[in-house]
């Protein structure tokens, strides 16, 4: 690897940036998982010394500049810190082990872990009729309509919604999750939890959304997310229920 580092393949930097993300750092870390939980400080500078090669021949800096400034340069993670990542998110995300990494505590019971598949007959899950395409909404307004949404600004996730019955509102929710949650995570709560409250009401409703990726979801038979199945579930019980895109 360090031999094809020396030249410069005739090709662009760009070309080479993506050829190292993609073969050489793969190539250099494969199987991470088993043998980088804990690399000894040997490990680290034989990871750093490749990756130096490839750094200059990216960047066409001169041997005198650092690692680390060429790292900054290109926007790339030191070798031994993304091997270190690769094996904490399999101990934590496929093995179901806790990890600590430099005092940070990843946790399996705080991760969304995937569900089996769904429980639901292909037969049964009819939702285009309830969820339109293309961004329109249900055909008939109702005089009951909830509106939801999340949102993540400054490293804090919430996800709210709200009902309103003849221009009045009725019920306001909202919550705050782990500043670890995705935007995507607190929409499909915030969907869920909507889903759930309407499901007590006599009558038909509308519920409104702002993200197209929450419904195209929805509409997805194969899911492994449990909070994606149990919104189908509610939703596929209750045919007063229809949700659009605002």
């Amino acid at each position: 690897l360090k031999n094809v580092a020396g030249t410069s393949w005739g090709l662009s930097k760009n070309i080479r940036r993506q050829l190292y993300l993609t073969a050489v750092e793969r190539v250099i870390l494969y199987a991470s998982a088993a043998w980088a939980h804990n690399t000894t400080a040997r490990q680290q500078k034989l990871l750093s010394s490749i990756q130096r090669k490839f750094l200059l021949n990216i960047t066409g800096a001169y041997n005198t500049n650092p690692s680390a400034a060429l790292q900054f340069i290109e926007g790339l993670l030191s070798l031994h810190i993304k091997a270190r990542m690769q094996s904490t998110l399999v101990r934590v995300g496929r093995l179901g082990r806790n990890c600590d990494y430099k005092g940070i505590h990843c946790g399996y019971e705080s991760y969304e872990q995937p569900s089996p598949p769904s429980i639901i007959h292909p037969a049964l899950f009819s939702l285009e009729d309830r969820i339109p395409h293309g961004g329109q909404g249900p055909s008939n307004r109702t005089p009951f309509e909830v509106y939801t949404d999340g949102s993540k600004i400054n490293y804090q996730t919430c996800r709210a919604f709200c009902g309103i019955a003849n221009t009045a509102v009725t019920k306001t929710w909202e919550a705050k999750l782990s500043a670890a949650d995705t935007v995507f995570q607190a929409e499909m709560l915030a969907l869920k939890v909507a889903i759930e409250w309407t499901n007590t009401a006599n009558e038909e409703v509308n519920i409104w959304r702002d993200s197209e990726s929450s419904l195209q979801a929805l509409k997805s038979f194969y899911v492994e997310s449990k909070i994606i199945q149990e919104a189908q579930m509610t939703f596929l019980g209750n045919d007063r229920i229809r949700i659009g895109l605002v």
